[in-house]
């Protein structure tokens, strides 16, 4: 039982000592004494939870594209529902926790390059939480594979807008940075005018 003293402004407070901990069956009452005169009381009934914890996708990482999250996953009370929004766009599946209170929630739709962000909210008994959200980034996708084309010099391949040789298991690979050469055992040969060179 605690008493505090109305401010001349109305209000009052007191602690709850010790303090609360998440649950749905808290029962609060209050009374006001002035003189020798004591107010019926007055009752009131809440709940207190801890919103959602998101451990994945992890915050600010930077997945590669062949690693894109499909999921959001975290920890949230049990017998919640756990909702989520992705860059904005709520998504239809909703989450319950396990026994463990670890909940999965997938997309609705896969996660492309650049920066994103999902939150999730925990709902209880009509109450719902504030959003929790973390941002991430997906890179853009690997070098994509191309077959060496037949130049028309004596039927010899050649690598696409090269010129330059290449073996039947030679591959070419394109990305964004350049041309990277993918070695498996071949060879190939450019030619600088009078000069060959063998790398």
């Amino acid at each position: 039982m605690r008493t505090a003293v109305v401010q001349p402004d109305g209000t009052w407070s007191v602690p709850f000592i010790p303090p609360l901990f998440p649950s749905n069956e808290y029962d609060f009452s209050a009374t006001q004494t002035v003189g020798t005169e004591t107010s019926e009381p007055a009752f009131l009934s809440f709940s207190l939870y801890f919103p959602p914890r998101i451990l994945s996708p992890v915050d600010e990482y930077v997945f590669p594209l062949s690693e894109a999250p499909v999921e959001v996953a975290g920890f949230a009370a049990q017998g919640s529902i756990i909702r989520a929004v992705l860059d904005g766009v709520p998504q239809t599946a909703e989450a319950t926790p396990n026994a463990d209170g670890v909940f999965q929630l997938r997309f609705d739709t896969a996660v492309g390059p650049g920066d994103h962000e999902v939150s999730v909210t925990e709902e209880q008994e009509g109450g719902i939480s504030s959003p929790v959200a973390h941002t991430f980034t997906v890179e853009a996708g690997p070098a994509s594979a191309a077959l060496p084309d037949a130049g028309s010099d004596g039927g010899i391949p050649r690598l696409p807008d090269t010129g330059v040789e290449a073996s039947p298991l030679g591959l070419l690979l394109v990305g964004l940075g350049g041309v990277v050469m993918a070695v498996a055992g071949w060879s190939r040969r450019a030619r600088n005018r009078q000069l060959t060179h063998a790398i």
